[in-house]
């Protein structure tokens, strides 16, 4: 509304359309007449959210269109002559259609010289950033839109992006620096319970134990209307996952960029309401089935095969609790996986160095997995867990049958991971992953796995790097030493639970589960983080010193603690702020701190 650029970065789910929404809604109620109306562009990749959005927008009476390739020509006609009319109030587009329709951005200038654009938004702007996990070729043309539409601000959102990727967003859409407001609000899920399991290397052992955990999951779960994700690496493997759980008596459809348009429809169809085409509770997809998924019911996301970034486990293991109830996401960890992302990712730009912090996420057990998260994420604060991921939640009980063996000391296995590269070279000899682990094995008797993962986690530290060799039809990773000369890690990784025991299956045998008490609580002290924050923030607008408490009193803030969301936050401030002068003055600003979504 200030007429400045801006970004923001917050969680999926949290209501970042509201950023370019609001101002289109005010700006097109506010207009005296047609002639007044200023319009908001908005250009997203996710033509299905699109609709939903255009759908939601009409139902209030707001003027809301969309132009794509899926429209009917007729349908297209009549929408360019409502924006030559200036009765649209928000527009929808793809990328493409800004980089490759001379004709749409022709109509857009004439538009911005009768200054009819008020706003341009840039939806899932990470997409934006080579050094994001999802960059698309068209939204590089994106950068045209501060040229073609000077005066207009730029407003760029997305729910995952590290602070290089914002500074790549800026860069790109060449944001006006000295008045651009970065907002990035802290990205934990408080309600997601995250969790690792190890993933045998035998297939038939990980499908055994992706069934065992999607049959517990959704026996956790009673309710009828939810669902969950299995998100897999190829197209193959979804559809022999789904394939698997259909044998298993596991309601399933399988969902990927092969699917023809009409059955991708179909099958989401089915897999939101339960109708046929296998009144699907589980859907087996590949990243495909990523942004824009906005369904309520999604309870949990298993990864049966590693992604290859923290930024891709974010935006997808962020599908499920969305209407805030409890819900869990499950990695199903392999050092094998690593390789298998690597050879697909290692042309692009710091792909391997956020392959290896995935790794790190998994395969160390000395940090909370939340914290982890955020501090990748660029968040400064360290996020509440309270038992609520598998690393801080209860002791550790897996029975010793579920369990790999016992480590052998780190100083050998590491010693003997060197000593038989250098053999290898000696020989002219190329190892792989598994080959290195296996000659290491023997000399350690120990599990393969175990050697693996001491490999990745050199990988990580920079002992070791990848190369590799391409040829026709694939491409191979070798392990070789570097002449890196820090100091080894203090310890090495090790691989995760090997089994849905301990903290995993306590999550849905406590009472908390269904009443969500564990998660108010958590919700409790979240708020009073906030509200203590807020305090200090509004305390530092006032000229003079001002010390926080007389912004809101440590009664107050107590009070509001106790808020269980059944009433207006705005409501419930009122009742609890003694002076209505400080209710005026920063109600609003105390009232948005309840939230804890």
């Amino acid at each position: 509304m200030s007429g400045a650029d801006a970004v923001m970065v917050a969680p999926t789910g949290s209501g970042k359309s509201l950023v370019y929404q609001l101002p289109a809604i005010i700006t097109g109620t506010q207009a005296a007449t047609a002639a007044d109306k200023k319009m908001t562009v908005v250009v997203s990749p996710l033509i299905s959210l699109m609709h939903d959005q255009v759908s939601s927008l009409m139902a209030v009476g707001v003027a809301a269109r969309l132009l794509s390739a899926q429209e009917t020509r007729q349908r297209q006609t009549a929408v360019r002559k409502e924006m030559k009319e200036r009765r649209v109030d928000i527009l929808f587009v793809t990328p493409e259609r800004i980089a490759k329709s001379a004709q749409f951005m022709n109509l857009l200038g004439h538009l911005h010289k009768s200054e009819g654009i008020g706003l341009i938004a840039v939806d899932e702007s990470h997409c934006i950033s080579q050094w994001g996990h999802d960059f698309r070729q068209d939204y590089l043309k994106l950068g045209m839109l501060r040229k073609h539409f000077p005066g207009v601000p730029i407003v760029a959102t997305t729910a995952t992006a590290t602070p290089q990727v914002v500074e790549d967003i800026c860069t790109r859409l060449d944001l006006n620096r000295s008045r651009t407001n970065i907002k990035r609000a802290p990205c934990d899920r408080a309600n997601i319970f995250y969790s690792v399991l190890y993933k045998p290397r035998d297939k038939v052992k990980a499908t055994e134990l992706l069934l065992a955990t999607v049959k517990k999951l959704c026996a956790a779960d009673r309710a009828s209307e939810s669902c969950g994700i299995v998100y897999c690496l190829s197209r193959k493997e979804t559809e022999d996952t789904c394939g698997s759980l259909r044998d298993a008596g596991i309601s399933a459809v399988w969902y990927h960029g092969d699917l023809a348009t009409d059955s991708r429809a179909a099958v989401h169809k089915s897999w939101v309401s339960g109708e046929r085409v296998g009144e699907s509770k589980v859907i087996a997809a590949t990243v495909a089935f990523g942004m824009g998924v906005h369904h309520s019911g999604v309870r949990w996301v298993v990864h049966y095969s590693m992604p290859p970034s923290i930024q891709h486990y974010q935006q997808e293991s962020g599908r499920c609790g969305r209407d805030g109830r409890p819900a869990i996401s499950v990695l199903m960890a392999s050092p094998f996986d690593i390789c298998r992302q690597s050879v697909m990712v290692y042309w692009k730009p710091n792909a391997l160095q956020e392959l290896y912090a995935l790794a790190e996420y998994a395969f160390s057990t000395t940090q909370c997995r939340r914290a982890y998260l955020a501090a990748h994420m660029g968040d400064h604060q360290r996020p509440v867990c309270d038992g609520y991921c598998d690393v801080c939640g209860v002791e550790d009980s897996a029975p010793p049958s579920k369990r790999l063996k016992e480590a052998p000391d780190e100083g050998r296995v590491i010693e003997d991971i060197f000593c038989q590269l250098e053999k290898a070279a000696a020989k002219d000899e190329k190892l792989t992953v598994l080959k290195l682990s296996e000659k290491c094995r023997k000399g350690l008797h120990c599990e393969t796995e175990r050697v693996a993962v001491a490999i990745v986690c050199l990988l990580h530290s920079g002992h070791l790097r990848e190369t590799f060799d391409a040829t026709a039809y694939s491409v191979y990773s070798y392990i070789n030493r570097t002449s890196s000369r820090r100091t080894l890690p203090h310890s090495i990784w090790e691989p995760p639970r090997a089994g849905i025991d301990g903290s995993f299956s306590r999550v849905f045998e406590t009472e908390t589960w269904q009443a969500g008490e564990r998660v108010n609580g958590r919700k409790s002290k979240i708020r009073e983080r906030r509200l203590h924050e807020g305090r200090r923030e509004l305390a530092a607008t006032v000229d003079g010193e001002m010390p926080p408490q007389k912004i809101l009193t440590d009664w107050e803030v107590d009070e509001l603690c106790k808020y269980d969301g059944s009433e207006d936050p705005l409501a419930v401030v009122r009742r609890v702020v003694a002076v209505p002068k400080r209710f005026e003055l920063y109600g609003e600003k105390v009232a948005s701190c309840l939230s804890c979504e």
